[in-house]
């Protein structure tokens, strides 16, 4: 089976965790043919290699990003080659695959909440029809697929895998140094957003900021993607305290960056609407967090499908609200013990609920159905009954 692997990353809401996911996708399924299309945008082909964990990639490029002509190259790059299934990694590129290549059947995997608009009238007509299907990595994405009017009937929920492998613990001290950090009692707290432009910058350095001005010595770690940036630059800057902020690119790539942090911090459902807004949360971020062995500081817990209600209090940290939050950081400092017991339980909820095996068995079968399901396909001709028969 080939697969034509459709990754956007010209759109505002392009994740790296994505194309982690997709990366690690492509290594647990070597039976199977993979060919990595992009849109280009601001990374280069190193970054991105990188991340998917590919020899090469093929980026689709258009004059200054022009919608029109972008769909036009990568209808040429997709008509090179006959693909039996496109696989599209946002609502962005499911868009401008279908467009493209419509006598191609499309799985589209959504990460986390679609941005208005995201959802064309033309993806969803093609559900209708069959030959899209739409996976979501968690329940809590379903209702912010939904507000996009896509049925729930259309949608499957393929939990992600992670691959704690890629983590680089051996890097700890040299990304610390990077930071400015050079001892282990400053504690860095990573702050997390899926995307990353949807974390909030001045909530998070407001909650840090608290926990530091009772004497714990700590530093927020923030991508300059973070939304907000400049206002928690400006309040640290008052106070005199702007060298608690460090802003790094390397936040966007948090299996990466956990390697030199001590905590994480996930504020409100990484929606863009603030603290607390729990819905629309992908938790990738979050799962590399537990995954690297990083406590978690979370509003809400609607990410984990995995674990019962009864059983979130022992894989992260809840808090609700910027005063929640700074005790919560104060008594993570205060008591290591505690946090350790909750990291280990963490770890395991992610290697047994959350492999790349699992993950990569489940898509194959996404695979397979629509492939089976395609008009003219051998199954689909063995499944239809001869006309008066």
């Amino acid at each position: 089976m080939r697969i034509a692997h459709v990754i956007d990353v010209t759109c505002r809401d392009y994740a790296p965790t994505t194309l982690a996911l997709a990366g690690d996708l492509i290594g647990a399924t070597s039976d199977l043919s993979h060919h990595v299309l992009v849109i280009d945008g601001p990374c280069g082909d190193n970054d991105l290699r990188q991340a998917l964990n590919v020899d090469s990639v093929q980026t689709v490029r258009a004059p200054a990003n022009h919608s029109m002509l972008q769909r036009r190259a990568l209808r040429q790059a997709l008509d090179r080659s006959s693909y039996d299934v496109i696989h599209a990694w946002s609502p962005a590129s499911g868009a401008a695959a279908i467009s493209s290549a419509r006598h191609v059947p499309c799985l589209i995997t959504v990460t986390h909440a679609p941005a208005p608009g995201n959802i064309s009238w033309f993806t969803r007509r093609r559900l209708r029809a069959g030959r899209v299907r739409v996976a979501v990595i968690n329940e809590s994405l379903q209702q912010s697929v939904t507000d996009a009017r896509i049925a729930a009937r259309d949608m499957r929920v393929v939990r992600p895998g992670v691959d704690a492998a890629r983590i680089p613990h051996d890097q700890r001290r040299a990304l610390r140094i990077g930071w400015g950090v050079a001892d282990d009692a400053t504690r860095v707290v990573m702050l997390l957003g899926d995307p990353p432009n949807r974390a909030d910058a001045a909530v998070a350095g407001l909650c840090v900021g608290l926990a530091h001005e009772t004497g714990r010595r700590l530093r927020l770690l923030m991508s300059p993607r973070a939304r907000g940036l400049r206002s928690a630059k400006q309040m640290a800057a008052r106070i005199g305290r702007a060298d608690r902020l460090i802003v790094d690119s390397v936040a966007d790539t948090p299996w990466i960056a956990l390697a030199g942090c001590d905590a994480a911090l996930m504020l409100g459902g990484g929606s863009g609407r603030g603290a607390g807004a729990a819905g629309g949360w992908g938790g990738l971020p979050a799962l590399w967090a537990m995954a690297a062995g990083v406590p978690v500081i979370a509003e809400s817990a609607a990410f984990l499908d995995g674990v019962p209600a009864d059983d979130v209090a022992e894989n992260l940290i809840i808090a609700a609200g910027v005063r929640a939050t700074a005790r919560r950081l104060c008594q993570w400092h205060d008591e290591p013990d505690s946090a350790r017991s909750t990291v280990r339980r963490a770890q395991r909820t992610v290697a047994e609920q959350y492999s790349v095996q699992q993950w990569a068995a489940s898509v194959k079968a996404e695979y397979d159905i629509l492939v089976c399901h395609s008009p003219g396909s051998p199954a689909t001709a063995a499944t239809v009954p001869a006309a008066g028969t």
